[in-house]
């Protein structure tokens, strides 16, 4: 017995998820097609103006969180919004309505007290659900030096915190809490899919029977029969062992006669 456990527990290690919250519950959208309003300010010190970001916006939504067919959530670049150029995260809040989320450049020192500082994302902690992405538009700022492909991909890791997805321990997520130039996360890992589905699932779920406790998984996700398949067959094969391994043993018992 202490075999097979040890067995399905490292079957179970190869699917764990490594995702997190923000909050051990954060505070839902109360619709499944959420509207990103744009921050009606140029990023002068980027050289990007408001459209730019708002196309910059629609580019990321479609490569990543547009694009788990478990979760029911959706986004979409919205309308533009006045907010001052070096607004906090308490006035672009402010600056929109329940259950959106504002992206835009602000210039305020004390949120980007350092150029290292790409942007931030973060939400409200209680419903109802608004979220917030500031991009760091202060001089210096490092933003401007990343490729295309890292913006977009930064402005979707700060989605992912006002979403209410804290960070990954998979550096190969999107979530991870570095952006490195060497692994391009062009695409959400598996653990960024597991992330929002847990959130927002698509329809009913069954928890994963032997994943990690926040790990919800479809019941049609070729990746779970895929795992059940692997559980299946290791317990297939240690039984087959032990049977084989006990009429081994049995026969080199030695046959004592009783008188």
């Amino acid at each position: 017995m202490i075999k097979i456990l040890t067995l399905l527990s490292f079957a179970a290690s190869v699917t764990s998820s490594a995702f997190t919250l923000i909050i051990t519950n954060p505070a839902r959208y109360a619709t499944n097609n959420v509207e990103i309003r744009i921050a009606n300010n140029d990023c002068d010190n980027l050289g990007l103006s408001a459209q730019d970001v708002k196309d910059m916006v629609a580019i990321s939504v479609g490569q990543y969180w547009n694009t788990v067919p478990s979760s029911k959530i959706r986004f979409h670049s919205g309308s533009f919004v006045d907010v001052a150029e070096d607004a906090s995260l308490t006035d672009m809040k402010n600056s929109i309505e329940d259950n959106q989320i504002i992206i835009g450049c602000s210039k305020n020192s004390d949120l980007f007290d350092s150029a290292n500082i790409l942007a931030v994302g973060t939400m409200t902690v209680s419903a109802p659900a608004r979220g917030i992405v500031a991009i760091n538009n202060t001089a210096g700022s490092r933003f401007s030096s990343l490729s295309e492909s890292n913006q977009r991909a930064t402005l979707a890791h700060e989605m992912g915190h006002a979403i209410g997805i804290g960070h990954s321990t998979h550096e190969y997520a999107l979530m991870y809490f570095v952006l490195s130039e060497s692994i391009k996360q062009e695409s959400l890992a598996r653990d960024d899919s597991d992330a929002i589905t847990f959130l927002y699932p698509n329809k009913s779920k069954v928890p994963f029977l032997l994943g990690s406790c926040g790990q919800i998984r479809d019941i049609a996700d070729k990746d779970l029969w895929f795992n059940y398949i692997f559980v299946l067959s290791v317990l297939a094969l240690f039984l087959m062992w032990f049977f084989v391994a006990g009429s081994f043993n049995e026969m080199q018992k030695p046959q004592r006669m009783k008188l």
